[in-house]
């Protein structure tokens, strides 16, 4: 997976959850923190929502990633 695709997985996440901003979230940015809470509290208030599931696979995505060692990163990073 190249960072590109990454970079696209964040910006969908951030404009499904911050649409008419109807997901209660902390704040809006996609960036890891955000992430990581939205994957451990984001069911307790957002799980009726509409596409919470997307929002929720995209997060799982875009942080499994984050948590991989840097050896085993696309290349193309280099």
């Amino acid at each position: 997976m190249t960072i590109e695709t990454i970079l696209n997985l964040r910006y969908q996440w951030e404009s499904m959850v911050s649409f008419r901003k109807t997901y209660d979230l902390p704040s809006y940015d996609g960036n890891i923190h955000n992430l990581k809470d939205f994957i451990k509290n984001g069911h307790k208030s957002n799980r009726f929502r509409k596409n919470f599931n997307e929002a929720m696979r995209l997060a799982r995505e875009i942080v499994e990633y984050y948590e991989r060692p840097v050896a085993s990163l696309d290349k193309q990073l280099a």
